[in-house]
């Protein structure tokens, strides 16, 4: 068993949680949840912010580039 082996979460079909998308259900997006809550020491991040519950990535991605752009405005002066 490799590192990306586990097991799969019920409902996903073996797609990963993360890949998972808008398709999901509550009751899914809960047992995503609750299995990262249970790896809470490999996941750290994942588990801590409840990113499987976001259907929104969208929006995420559009303001993560912005802060990283502004990041980089920053730093160069540009």
């Amino acid at each position: 068993m490799g590192p990306r082996d586990g097991p799969e979460l019920p409902g996903l079909d073996g797609v990963p949680a993360i890949r998972a998308g808008a398709g999901r259900t509550d009751q899914q997006a809960a047992q995503g949840q609750e299995y990262l809550e249970n790896r809470r020491d490999q996941y750290p991040t994942v588990a801590a912010n409840n990113y499987i519950a976001d259907v929104d990535w969208d929006t995420g991605f559009t303001v993560g580039l912005e802060l990283l752009l502004d990041g980089v405005d920053a730093q160069t002066g540009s």
